[in-house]
């Protein structure tokens, strides 16, 4: 029963403050976005937007909501006497704080799910239908908007020029072709390519290699080693995120992305480091759990708790940024502040059962 009602007082708490921070960051974005939205569809394309931002807006607040309705949550606790009569009955700091386990664990998979599948998602969505709907592109419907593609698959890197909706036809192709230890093997150019039984069929096609004084030139040659058109069709419209499968096969060489392996390894991390941070959060608000009920609120308790929620996030992203740009090994970027404040959270939940 204990557990029960604490989960409850947590959690809705915690849906309270995502949806206000939600939605204030969504009606801040919009303010910005309006006039672009709306000459992409009229007023039926806000709506439009605002689902397509949703999931990401969800998924980035998930964290700071955890931490603010953590520090509601056990404020109401500590000014109502429920937790010195918790206390006077012989539950300590730390068994209170077990029992709202499986709301961190609840929360943790709903950040894993945002941030593995459905932000990704989104954003391909949103990046699809703000390209398709671009009044600049309808009124020149032969512009390429997105420019180059540039990707990375196993041992290549490639750079292509056009590709069409499908994803199966392909213009300007330029293909670096690498030995396993990173020297240039050959270079290929092709005017154009289709995709045609499970491979690519690259035409007017000239193979330069460094060992060769010439360029040999070839009518057609196969593609083996290219995206397939779903693959290709994704590339189109590059996001930072990818759905977890994708990003697995990315890292496995089965999938090509415009980032490299550094990028990807970073991301992968960073999609195991947030299934803590709700934990993280909840460690670093449960010391208000213990102020004394007759001082009433404790506002500078809060706003420490609070500046150390945000020194969190902050180092957070900018670690992962460094890991992302190959500056810093993905696990050190990632995991060393969950662990720094973990470390943190710990230490002042030891000073706060021992005063």
């Amino acid at each position: 029963m204990l557990g029960r009602y604490l989960i409850r007082l947590f959690l809705v708490r915690v849906l309270a403050v995502l949806a206000g921070m939600v939605a204030l960051v969504q009606l801040l974005d919009l303010l910005d976005k309006t006039g672009a939205v709306i000459a992409r569809g009229g007023l039926g394309a806000l709506g439009r937007y605002v689902l397509l931002r949703l999931p990401f807006l969800v998924g980035e607040m998930i964290p700071l909501g955890c931490l603010v309705g953590a520090l509601l949550c056990f404020g109401r606790l500590s000014r109502g006497l429920e937790m010195a009569a918790l206390s006077a009955a012989g539950f300590s700091l730390r068994q209170v704080l077990r029992r709202l386990l499986p709301a961190c664990l609840l929360l943790a998979a709903v950040q894993g799910l945002f941030d593995a599948e459905i932000t990704p998602w989104s954003e391909q969505a949103l990046a699809r239908w703000w390209t398709t709907t671009d009044p600049a592109r309808q009124a020149q419907p032969r512009a390429d908007p997105e420019g180059d593609i540039w990707l990375t698959l196993n041992h290549e890197v490639a750079r292509i020029g056009s590709a069409d909706a499908g994803g199966r036809r392909i213009g300007d192709v330029t293909i670096l072709r690498r030995a396993a230890n990173g020297d240039l093997e050959a270079r290929i150019d092709a005017a154009r390519g289709r995709w045609v039984h499970d491979a690519w069929q690259l035409q007017d096609v000239q193979v330069t290699r460094p060992d060769h004084a010439l360029a040999a030139r070839l009518p057609s040659l196969e593609w083996r080693q290219g995206p397939v058109p779903a693959n290709m069709e994704e590339l189109r419209q590059p996001t930072d995120t990818l759905p977890l499968p994708h990003l697995l096969k990315a890292l496995r060489g089965r999938w090509a992305s415009v980032h490299g392996p550094g990028f990807l390894r970073t991301d992968l991390e960073a999609l195991l480091a947030g299934l803590v941070t709700p934990g993280v959060m909840v460690l670093l608000a449960a010391p208000v759990l213990l102020t004394p009920p007759r001082t009433g609120s404790d506002p500078m308790g809060a706003m420490r708790t609070l500046g150390l929620g945000l020194g969190f996030l902050a180092l957070a992203g900018l670690l992962e940024a460094l890991g992302r740009a190959d500056t810093l090994p993905p696990a050190v970027a990632v995991w060393t502040a969950p662990v720094l404040f973990g470390a943190l959270g710990l230490v002042r939940l030891r000073e706060a059962e021992a005063a």
